[in-house]
């Protein structure tokens, strides 16, 4: 159990900062992005495929097109588990015991209790079962139990958050928005991480069907580069999972010292490699392959590894999990073109 809600509200009021960074728009953007990772945990549980993300001023509003969220008030009419979210911060790996969970905001990722309790006014409508269930609260207080809204054939969720002038200020006297910029980047990035999912933001529609590929192909992945004089270089893709994680790595060229690598894990980067990224260099080694650029995402999938992470991804098991299911792909692709110790640089 996390500690009570009365507990949690007062925490979060008094040291916001402590949660989101700092109280004004890179914070506000922690709230926007801590309500997506909610709507691509919906796409990696397989029932999603579209996060619609907008605001005005300070009122953020995500959709997706997920199963929904258990809302509903159990038998005995004590909160569903949804409404416990909201509310209380979890002491576990994950909210209700499942993985994996989208790491959009950053490693330690801030869970629906805090973004709660510093809006002015937070309303969550889920669809379960042909039934719409709705809730509200008042800076992280229910305005009472969840309430069905409308019945029939609709499917999905909506946050819709205010954020609160006590804590972010008035936005129309110089209080916190959200910043276009960022929010747009990273919801750009988490169409590339996550191929098949639909990122909208407000008339922008990112939506990269062959992932990190995309993102390679760009050169967006690592910077401006040479292209050594070719005039459509190869790139490798490949997404594969084994239960336990699933994999996606994309990369291209041929490094005359060596790789230029980026990589991240449940959404979120990881400066300092790791695992994913010694697996996938094992894989490009026994293929004799050099890559100029190499990407790779790792979505950990065992609530073993469910959790915070750090700059660097240190899974002993990931490493040869990521081998196994990358070298035959790899060694594929080098001799299809002719990649190798001995191809050009």
């Amino acid at each position: 159990m996390g500690r009570p809600a009365s507990e949690t509200v007062a925490a979060v009021r008094h040291r916001p900062a402590a949660y989101f960074g700092e109280v004004g728009p890179r914070g506000l953007d922690h709230v926007v992005l801590a309500l997506v990772a909610n709507a691509v945990d919906a796409f990696l549980a397989g029932g999603a495929s579209v996060v619609d993300v907008s605001w005005d001023g300070a009122h953020v509003r995500v959709v997706d097109d997920g199963a929904g969220l258990p809302l509903a008030p159990l038998s005995d009419g004590t909160p569903g588990p949804a409404s416990r979210w909201f509310t209380e911060p979890h002491v576990v790996n994950t909210a209700d015991g499942d993985a994996p969970r989208a790491l959009v905001t950053g490693p330690h990722g801030i869970g629906l209790a805090p973004v709660c309790a510093v809006a002015a006014r937070l309303t969550c409508t889920s669809w379960r079962e042909g039934v719409a269930w709705r809730q509200s609260w008042t800076r992280g207080v229910p305005d009472g139990p969840a309430e069905v809204a409308s019945r029939g054939a609709g499917r999905g969720t909506e946050v819709s958050f205010l954020a609160d002038p006590e804590i972010w200020g008035d936005p129309d006297d110089g209080g916190a928005v959200p910043r276009p910029g960022p929010i747009r980047g990273t919801l750009f990035l988490m169409a590339h991480l996550f191929p098949g999912l639909e990122v909208r933001c407000g008339r922008e529609r990112f939506l990269a069907g062959r992932g990190l590929a995309d993102l390679v192909q760009v050169g967006a992945a690592a910077g401006p580069v040479a292209l050594g004089g070719w005039d459509d270089p190869p790139v490798f893709h490949h997404h594969a999972g084994d239960g336990t994680l699933s994999v996606q790595v994309a990369a291209w060229g041929t490094a005359a010292d060596a790789t230029a690598w980026r990589t991240w894990a449940n959404g979120c980067e990881t400066p300092g490699g790791g695992s994913h990224g010694e697996g996938a260099a094992r894989a490009f080694a026994r293929a004799g392959w050099t890559p100029h650029t190499a990407t790779v995402h790792v979505v950990l999938r065992d609530v073993r590894f469910a959790g915070p992470l750090w700059d660097r991804l240190d899974i002993p098991e990931v490493v040869a999990r990521v081998e196994r299911l990358l070298t035959d792909a790899v060694a594929n692709f080098v001799r299809r073109w002719g990649l190798g110790s001995d191809d050009r640089a």
